[in-house]
This record gives C-alpha cells, structure tokens and sequence, in this order.
C-alpha cells in the first residue's frame, strides 16, 4: 500500500494535460516525468498499482487476508468520504488515496491542532499578505471573460490580478461566477460534475467516562455490514447499522457517521428498497432526521461502549445539508466531487479542464475537486503554483 501510495503521490504531483485538447510541449514533459517515475518505481509494482486502480477493495483484499474482519477494518479507508460499498468498482482507488492522504490505516497526528495552518498564515502574512475572515465572497467580477477581483457580501469589492478559488468547482463556477458566463458546454459538464454527499458528523462531550479507546475506532465488522450500510444511501435512505469511525480525544468524541446522503427522500426510512412514491430531496427532510442520526451513531457506539451515553454531557451534529450551508460544501461532499474512475486525473474536474484553469481568464481553482484532491493533502494547491511560476 505505501508503494502504490507513492506512484500515486507521484501522480498527483504532475499537472494533467488538458487531454483530449490543447495539448502542448509544457505539459508533455509532465507527463514524461511521470512516466520515467513509474518506471523507476518497478515493473512489479507499477503493474499491481495500475491492476488495483479499478479494482474493488473487496476483490483487492480478497487477495492478502483471510479475515474478514481485517479486510473490513481496511476496506473502510477505501469508502471513507465516498458514496461507495467496498463492492464497488474503483474502490481499489480510493483506498489508495486515502491511504496515500492518512498516511495509512489512520490518519498519522503530525502536531497539535492548528499548528500547519499557522505556520500557513505566518507565511502569508511574512511576505506581505493579508488574511480576512467573515469575509464571505458572494460573486466573482467578471469584465470581458476576464476576471478582475470579487464581490463580498457586504458589498465590498476587492480588485485582483489572479484568483485562485478553492472552493468545489460547482460552487465556484456556477454560484460565484455565473452560467451566464460560461460557455454552454462547460456549464452542462460543470453541473454533470458528481457530488453527492453522505457523511454526517456528531460531536460528544462527555465527562470522560466514556470507555472509548484514545485514538482511532473504526465500526465496520465485515465486508457485507459496511456494502449493507451504502445500500441504504442509493435510495435515499439514512443507514440502520451505519460505518462509524470514531476519533476520541480526552473527554470528547468524534463520531464519523456513513451513510446519511445529502438526497434524502421522503417516504424512505432504513431502507435498502426505495418505497413506491418516494419524493424527491426537499430541505425540510434532515430537519426532521437529526435526532435519527444522533440516535444510530450513539445506540450503534453503545453496543461495544456501554458506558458512551451515561457520559454524554453535550452533542453536536453536523448533516450533509449543513456542510453545504455552513462550510460550503456542495452537497456535503469532503471531496468536491466524488472519486470516481471518471472523475480522476485529467478528467477531474472535468474533461478539458485539468490543468486549474477556467474558461475566464486570471481564475484558477486549487480545491479538491481538481487534480491531486479529495480530501486535504495540499496537492492542488501545489500544482496551481508550479503552473503559475
């Protein structure tokens, strides 16, 4: 897993050619130099890497384990994020690139909360920069397909020569700049972009009495509990006997709850067959299924921990729809976008756009929804200022 991590990283790495057009010499020898690092990684492995990508994780372990419960604890990082079962083709990938993001099977503590975007902001401000919060762009100025600064809510109008948006394309392109904008074309593929969001998020503070190791827990017992629990969330439906990871630290718990999609539908209630008459998502739905989420997340935990809900002293929950409100997040995806097999590498964020720019000249996105993201790894925002220098 570490040497497919690597060929990976490698990959995210190299700025993609706007395939199949535009093609030009700067970005041929991108792609050369990733050749020649493929090939350096060995044939061996270069061919497992290549063999895994489409694979699913179920198949892939298939291949190394006899447990099933170890190969369901590491076919968890494989959909940790996605709208994906274990059972899905291109699971193979996305185990790869969480693993590559983690630093393996859990995610590696590297310093103290805030510590990176600190040293981030000292940069910033170091060489002359300036960092504003509640600052909230509301539109992206547009003169002649030429973008020449932003529009904030409060109506203030800040002037820029290059703008460098990270948040998901869908939002970026459709709500801040504009279909009008845009060529057709562009629009349908930006709007055909996969979302599709199905992570919910509750906060416990408890007086510490909760049992929970210190770490890392994960809530997957076997292959076909957590292809169950996706199974819920094709048609619409919050899972029964969800995949948590759990995350504790001193007195407070961290509950990451899979599968609560951002398109609920109405008439669907746990289940993996979606009733005759079901609706489409209206917002209303998860107000009325908070305290259902909360309710799983914490009676599923208290199977294992029966001391978790005696010790609850506060909860908080975090809904798809609220990442989408809150934070920005169009329907609720982390990665925005889906992994998908034809959503990565040159086809991320879309076919043609690879390569960080955008139809409108100076605007270039560096989030997750481009080459190197999901997830947060920096990789995009590397690329966007390799290709700039």
């Amino acid at each position: 897993m570490d040497k497919a991590a690597s060929i990976l990283d490698t990959a995210y790495a190299t700025i993609m050619p706007r395939l199949p057009m535009n093609f030009n010499i700067r970005e041929g020898y991108g792609l050369l130099e990733l050749g020649l690092e493929l090939r350096l990684a060995g044939r061996k492995d270069m061919l497992n890497f290549i063999r895994a990508l489409p694979m699913t994780a179920q198949e892939l372990l298939d291949e190394y384990f006899e447990s099933d419960m170890v190969k369901a604890a590491i076919a968890s990082v494989g959909i940790h994020g996605f709208t994906l079962g274990p059972m899905g083709a291109g699971t193979g990938y996305t185990l790869i690139h969480n693993w590559l993001n983690r630093g393996g099977l859990a995610n590696v503590n590297v310093g103290k909360a805030g510590e990176i975007t600190q040293a981030l902001a000292n940069a910033i401000k170091a060489s002359g920069g300036e960092i504003r919060t509640k600052a909230e762009v509301a539109s992206i100025k547009i003169e002649s397909q030429i973008a020449k600064g932003v529009v904030l809510a409060n109506g203030e109008e800040i002037s820029a020569n290059i703008i460098l948006s990270s948040a998901d394309p869908k939002h970026t392109l459709l709500k801040l700049v504009g279909a009008q904008d845009l060529p057709p074309e562009f629009v349908w593929h930006t709007q055909s972009i996969k979302m599709r969001g199905s992570v919910a998020k509750v906060h416990l503070q408890t007086n510490g009495e909760h049992g929970i190791p210190e770490g890392t827990v994960v809530l997957a017992p076997s292959i076909k509990y957590l292809e169950r629990a996706y199974d819920a969330a094709k048609y619409g439906g919050i899972s029964e006997k969800p995949y948590l990871e759990v995350t504790t630290s001193g007195n407070v718990v961290s509950i990451h709850f899979q599968f609560a999609p951002y398109d609920l539908k109405s008439g669907v209630r746990q289940l993996a067959v979606a009733s005759e008459g079901a609706s489409s998502f209206t917002p209303e739905l998860w107000n009325e299924e908070r305290e259902l989420v909360e309710k799983l997340a914490i009676d599923t935990l208290v199977e294992y921990f029966p001391n978790l809900k005696s010790s609850i002293v506060n909860r908080k929950l975090i809904t798809p729809k609220d990442l989408e409100e809150t934070y920005g997040l169009t329907e609720g995806d982390l990665n925005h976008g889906q992994l998908m097999l034809d959503q990565f590498l040159f086809m991320r964020p879309i076919p043609g756009w690879s390569n960080h720019k955008t139809p409108i000249d100076n605007l270039y996105l560096c989030g997750s929804g481009v080459h190197g993201g999901g997830g947060v790894s920096g990789a995009a925002g590397r690329n966007v200022v390799k290709m700039l220098k």
